[in-house]
């Protein structure tokens, strides 16, 4: 199971779906290229210092300055859409806090 955490300022994965053999299991896969592409965009587009917490097999923490710009609460936003989705199509791989963008 999966478990994301997400607010302005701070996301945490950690856990494993277990939908398919190690490496290659599309949930986990797209989780973490989620997770990565907003720690990305926090940084490299909005240029807001990120640092990353916890980095090792199936976790990830990172944190950043929320500067509650309409730009940031996007970012996060769209992640936390597009997990909620997988999320909703992986009820027994994942799970999700509720309040992404508080």
């Amino acid at each position: 199971m999966i478990r994301v955490e997400i607010t302005r300022g701070w996301i945490k994965v950690n856990g494993h779906a277990g939908a398919g053999a190690k490496g290659s299991d599309p949930v986990c896969a797209a989780v973490s290229t989620l997770a990565w592409t907003l720690i990305y965009g926090i940084s490299e587009v909005l240029g807001i210092e990120v640092t990353i917490l916890r980095e090792a097999k199936g976790e990830l923490e990172a944190v950043w300055k929320n500067d509650n710009s309409r730009e940031e609460l996007v970012l996060v936003e769209t992640v936390c859409g597009s997990l909620r989705e997988i999320a909703k199509k992986n009820p027994k791989r994942i799970i999700m806090n509720d309040e992404c963008a508080s």
